[in-house]
């Protein structure tokens, strides 16, 4: 009995780690959240004018947005704007969802392929979970526009363990490259799922027993559809002329380099010098666990399709960074550690942390090399690194929900005078930066009764 209960009381801990930050993250969007457009989803409005007036057409949807290319989330936010007329909580509500979705997608696979039961490992989905649904993605949760993020990362974590199965299918292939287009299509970054997923994909198969023919054929279609797909992205790019020279990486080298410490950093700490330290310390940790990592898979002590796709998502997360890091780090250091950024550089952290509680069911802690004597030195201190690390992480959190208290106070106060017919520059800036353009949206706002001026 006293053993039953002890079960129970560690699955109601769970319970209680994994859906406490989902509370508070409605509680905040609950709270916060204006239905009115903000910053980048005014571009919607073009569109909006262009669909009531029967000329809305696929190169409308496919268009170029700075570097991304839109398809899926403008068809997710038009489709919802067409049964609410176009009410912003729709998306935003959409986001929360593709949030708890992706939590759950991470879950299922711990649970079902990797074995981590929730009552043992309370500390594992406990922590995910904080991660996931943190505020210091503000952003993100309160910006519906921002779905593209949600979406891109939603496909890239289905692709990666899709094609991290250890049996083979063309249904799991087929699946793969949906993910794939769908990332590549809600955002830029999305494309670097087709070299992530390739080099899955080629790993898992030179591990199974497949003919050589096979798996070229496998390895050549993959290259054919990447390709193809990512040829129709490029075809008529343009360098977004706002943005800094894309060979400021090159002769700033070390701004490139603390750029991706930051980015990398930026899930744990909202400042540009902490995200720095705490990037580097993460990347650290992770190379020497991702190492033992593959050597354990190559001595088969353990099954590459339990190792692989968190090494992928972590890949996605660092080239990802260094991508941002070419087109955004002439914009300086700050620009590292925005709200938006945290999303794509969750998946590092999950990746370390699901790695960490690998090294303790496997014991890779006990390695003799003078890479683990160093890994154990630092675990030795890792109550107070994780003290460190907890504080900081609170004191991100709550600028941030001082920020989203701050955004739906300037919203609000902006959407009653619009509403009521005030369209002074004032306000409008508010809500987005140019103002001759956003009077001339609001106007089709108001001749289509969409969003806040929608007829109660």
């Amino acid at each position: 009995m006293i053993a039953r209960d002890n079960v129970n009381g560690k699955l109601i801990k769970a319970i209680l780690g994994i859906a406490l930050p989902v509370l508070v993250l409605l509680i905040a969007c609950i709270s916060f959240s204006d239905n009115i457009p903000y910053m980048d989803s005014w571009e919607l409005v073009p569109l909006w004018d262009k669909f009531y007036s029967n000329q809305l057409s696929f190169v409308d949807l496919w268009a170029q947005h700075n570097e991304h290319r839109l398809l899926f989330p403008r068809l997710i936010m038009l489709g919802l704007g067409y049964i609410s007329q176009w009410n912003y909580l729709y998306e935003i509500a959409v986001n929360i969802i593709l949030g708890v979705s992706i939590y759950g997608v991470i879950a299922y696979r711990l649970y079902s392929i990797d074995g981590f039961k929730v009552r043992e490992y309370v500390w594992l989905y406990t922590s995910i979970s904080i991660l996931a649904f943190s505020l210091i993605q503000q952003e993100n949760w309160l910006w519906g526009w921002q779905m593209q993020i949600f979406l891109n990362i939603f496909a890239v974590v289905g692709g990666c363990f899709i094609v991290s199965r250890e049996n083979f299918s063309w249904i799991a292939f087929s699946g793969a490259c949906i993910a794939a287009i769908v990332a590549t299509y809600s955002f830029a970054n999305g494309m670097l799922l087709w070299i992530i997923a390739g080099v899955l994909l080629i790993s898992m198969l030179y591990q199974s027993y497949l003919r050589r023919s096979k798996i070229a054929a496998i390895i050549f279609m993959w290259i054919i559809i990447a390709g193809s797909v990512i040829t129709s992205y490029l075809y008529l790019y343009t360098k977004p002329g706002q943005h800094p020279d894309l060979s400021y990486a090159l002769y700033k080298l070390h701004m490139f380099v603390l750029f991706i410490l930051a980015y990398i950093g930026s899930p744990i700490a909202v400042r540009a010098v902490p995200a720095v330290i705490v990037g580097l310390g993460g990347i650290v940790i992770f190379v020497i666990l991702a190492k033992t990592s593959l050597g354990r898979v190559w001595k088969k002590q353990i099954s590459p399709a339990q190792i692989y796709p968190w090494l992928g998502l972590a890949s996605y997360s660092v080239l990802s960074a260094g991508i941002t890091a070419i087109g955004r780090a002439g914009f300086g250091l700050n620009q590292a550690v925005v709200s938006r950024y945290s999303t794509i550089a969750n998946l590092f952290w999950i990746s370390l942390i699901v790695l960490y509680f690998y090294s303790k069911r496997y014991g890779f802690e006990q390695e003799d090399s003078l890479i683990y004597k160093w890994y154990r030195a630092i675990m030795h201190r890792k109550r107070l690194i994780g003290i460190v690390l907890v504080i900081t992480f609170l004191w991100g959190s709550g600028i941030n929900l001082k920020n989203m208290w701050n955004h739906h106070k300037s919203l609000s106060e902006a959407k009653v005078q619009i509403i009521s017919g005030n369209f002074e520059e004032r306000y409008l800036s508010r809500v987005y930066p140019i103002y001759n353009i956003a009077k001339v949206r609001v106007s089709i706002l108001q001749k289509y009764h969409l969003s806040l001026f929608d007829k109660p």
